[in-house]
């Protein structure tokens, strides 16, 4: 995570303010960390830096507590880190083995004409949208699709949505 400005060396008494509420960084990282497994100190890390930067930011003047400043600052760093790892994992989601089939062999579906000419059209989609449409035709609801890509739900539906609009669309112009 880039730091939001330029850093400089806390004061005695910034460090000391941090050093109070390294138990509640922690204890805010600590359910980020159950949720992405192994990346605990990853979160851990977050939070300390934003309990950092919160030192440095805070003003007494400005009427907020140090504790709850401190706790939304944190928390607001957390979530943001959450997202991107979210976001880095619905993209990053290697195909596995046995979805290898549909990519190979689309054939076990539909043999006549149509079939052949929505296979051509599929066919040109990235490895993972592609499989996501073979598989899509074998599971009952979009749920157990997610579950069993290791995509959320409303990533599948959305990439599906564009898939078949794009199939849809070709298909209008070829018949047109």
């Amino acid at each position: 995570m880039p730091p939001a400005k330029p850093t400089r060396e806390m004061t005695a008494a910034e460090r000391a303010l941090a050093d109070r509420y390294v138990p509640l960084a922690n204890s805010l990282a600590r359910p980020f960390g159950r949720a992405h497994r192994g990346l605990a100190d990853d979160y851990r890390c977050v939070a300390y830096l934003e309990l950092c930067r919160a030192a440095q930011d805070y003003r007494a003047n400005r009427g907020a507590s140090w504790g709850t400043y401190a706790t939304l600052r944190i928390i607001y760093a957390l979530r943001t880190e959450y997202r991107r790892e979210q976001r880095r994992r619905e993209h990053e989601t290697p195909i596995t083995r046995d979805h290898q089939l549909y990519l190979v062999d689309p054939s076990c579906y539909d043999e006549d004409e149509d079939g052949r000419k929505i296979h051509a059209l599929i066919d040109q989609f990235p490895p993972t949208s592609r499989a996501l449409i073979y598989l899509f035709l074998e599971h009952d609801t979009l749920t157990a699709l997610a579950k069993s890509v290791g995509f959320s739900r409303s990533c599948v539906r959305d990439r599906l949505a564009r898939a078949f609009e794009s199939v849809r669309s070709t298909r209008a112009r070829a018949g047109a």
